[in-house]
């Protein structure tokens, strides 16, 4: 399944965590800020002011609260 995870603080990176443990998942971080320094090593990310456009590609969405 291709899944965003939406927001990337508490939450989102929980969320990663757990649906990127999962076989078969390909997981992507999507965050409006322009750099993570507590990013997984390696891990698909789209950022910026533009993190959220194209969301129709992913087969899941999951956002943080705050969002």
């Amino acid at each position: 399944m291709n899944i965003a995870i939406a927001g990337y603080g508490i939450e989102g990176r929980q969320n990663y965590e757990y649906f990127a443990q999962q076989a078969g998942n390909t997981v992507t971080i999507l965050d409006e800020r322009d750099k993570l320094a507590d990013a997984p090593k390696g891990a698909n990310m789209q950022l910026a002011s533009d993190a959220f456009t194209n969301l129709e590609k992913y087969d899941m969405v999951v956002r943080t609260a705050g969002l």
